[in-house]
């Protein structure tokens, strides 16, 4: 086996890519600090072709630290064939006390990695703390030993999808190796299964908790939400409010990132839907001529929900912003739902103009009655001749189109005179008023 590690060295463990077996082992030592409690080392040690224990892998420590003897617990795990723990490294005559005082390790557990019968090297966890194992930590390393076991012999002996489907294959059946299961306790196995699906597919763990964490959103309905007023400029009054979503904790994420999360957890178009109901749950408490406009992606716009939610309410207080980060399949189709959500008085809005090639694909495709300027276009306008020219050149558009446009993210006087002059006629921002939850939203008939 020392001489088929050396050939596979040379093949198989230079690289960068996820299913690269190098990177596999370096997601074990690092996701064994995770599973194991209490562990702050973890290190992979494999035998040479001279039948040296080298550390490969090491999570915690500087690899050139953990160089361990034969005659260390490592080496005796990798000589008996046995799973060994240590409570006091200072105390016990099987450690190597030099390596374990360079680490500040107190108490270790180490497991040896078999595979056919050939003992391949060991995967060791180790704690600043005195005992900080007990032998529920051998069951676990032991069932991730046979499957890190796989992963050696599979990335020495295969390539490409062959290794993939080798890493599953042998990383079920055969864990634990021969000779190598110490029970003591029950193995926690949804913790070990969550890992090693986690080695194989990265990010799986992840998307996994990402879902558990939208739907329970969902169910709490811990959406709340805030609004900001639109301003129109010539007689300086709130003629509208746009409802902007707000997450509690934890995690602590901004809100797009909330919506990006749910969306690719399959559960986008359910939390924009929860929000738009909060934001019109304020109608009937405001002004009758204000209108309120609620978010929207391409999906949810052509979702039949978002008709049977709006045709509750009076539609020609509504304006729906599509936004332009995800991008439309169909056009043909999201005419013929907006077609729909116009019966019912629905005006959409076209959010984010000037980010990105999106937005003016919609403007094209949709007809919209808003259309709004993102702050990346406005911000800086008063100084930028840029942006002030192609402000100006969309208000020439504009005035052919119909459309009404609305200059986003005003933050100063002089940003706000700078749009005025261009004859943009509504304007929203810090500078006109921040976003506020309902029950402290200012909206007067003027603007203060």
């Amino acid at each position: 086996m020392a001489v088929q590690l050396e050939a596979g060295l040379g093949r198989a463990w230079v690289g960068s890519g996820p299913d690269d077996p190098l990177a596999i082992l370096r997601r074990i030592t690092r996701g064994a600090l995770h599973v194991v409690d209490g562990a702050e080392v973890a290190a992979i040690d494999l035998v040479d072709p001279w039948g040296e224990l080298v550390a490969v892998c090491v999570e915690g420590a500087p690899a050139e630290q953990l160089q361990l003897r034969r005659d260390s617990l490592s080496g005796l795990a990798f000589a008996t064939r046995h799973a060994q723990r240590c409570d006091d490294a200072e105390t016990d005559p099987r450690v190597d006390r030099a390596a374990c005082r360079a680490v500040g390790a107190r108490s270790l557990v180490t497991v040896p990695l078999v595979h056919c019968d050939a003992t391949v090297g060991v995967i060791t966890v180790a704690s600043s703390r005195l005992a900080a194992f007990d032998d529920s930590v051998i069951d676990v390393l032991t069932e991730l030993g046979g499957f890190l076991s796989a992963v050696v012999a599979t990335a020495v002996a295969t390539d490409g999808p062959e290794r993939q489907r080798g890493l599953v294959r042998v990383g079920a059946a055969d864990s634990g190796g021969p000779g190598v299961r110490t029970p003591s306790g029950a193995v926690d196995t949804d913790r070990v299964a969550a890992f090693v699906t986690e080695v194989l597919s990265p990010g799986a763990a992840d998307t996994a908790d990402t879902h558990r964490r939208i739907l329970d959103a969902l169910e709490r309905r811990a959406v709340t939400m805030v609004f900001q007023p639109v301003v129109e400029l010539a007689r300086e009054r709130v003629v509208a409010v746009e409802a902007l979503a707000r997450f509690e904790g934890p995690p602590h994420l901004p809100p797009d990132a909330w919506f990006a999360d749910a969306h690719a957890a399959g559960l986008g178009t359910e939390l924009e839907l929860l929000a738009i109901e909060q934001a019109l749950d304020v109608l009937d408490h405001l002004p009758s001529k204000l209108l309120v406009g609620v978010n929207a992606s391409p999906r949810t716009l052509a979702s039949p929900s978002l008709h049977h939610l709006l045709s509750a309410v009076d539609g020609n207080r509504v304006a729906v912003e599509i936004t332009e980060h995800m991008a439309v399949d169909d056009y043909a189709h999201l005419r013929r739902r907006l077609t729909a959500l116009r019966d019912l008085g629905v005006r959409l809005a076209v959010d984010d103009t000037g980010s990105g090639y999106a937005s003016f694909r919609h403007i094209l495709s949709l007809s919209p009655e808003f259309i709004k300027l993102d702050l990346a276009l406005t911000k800086g306008i008063d100084t930028d001749p840029a942006r002030r020219a192609l402000a100006a050149a969309l208000v020439g558009f504009v005035s052919q189109s119909g459309a009404q446009l609305v200059a986003e993210g005003i933050e100063t006087e002089a940003e706000l005179a700078t749009v005025r002059e261009l004859g943009i006629p509504f304007a929203q921002g810090y500078h006109l008023g921040r976003p506020a939850p309902f029950a402290t939203l200012d909206v007067p008939s003027r603007r203060r």
